[in-house]
């Protein structure tokens, strides 16, 4: 994972939560969990073109949050939360 422009945490109270507290944060890695996925960025949230995310959690499986504008450079397969 791409965060070139200052600080984040990762929290496993959710499964797996990235809370990017600064600049944007680009998801370049394939990322498949049977658990609750959340990313949210005070900045642009990227999608690029080699990653994705899956949650194979059912409810809100999976949630992306972007301050400004989230990219998606990876297509159709980029989120799946198929439960």
């Amino acid at each position: 994972y791409s965060y070139p422009e200052g600080e984040f945490a990762l929290n496993s109270g959710v499964g797996y939560r990235v809370d990017a507290t600064a600049g944007n944060f680009t998801i370049d890695r394939n990322l498949s969990l049977d658990a609750n996925i959340r990313v949210v960025g005070a900045g642009d949230v990227t999608i690029g073109a080699g990653g994705s995310l899956t949650s194979l959690s059912g409810g809100t499986g999976l949630v992306v949050a972007a301050a400004d504008s989230f990219i998606n450079n990876a297509g159709a397969d980029a989120l799946s939360a198929p439960n």
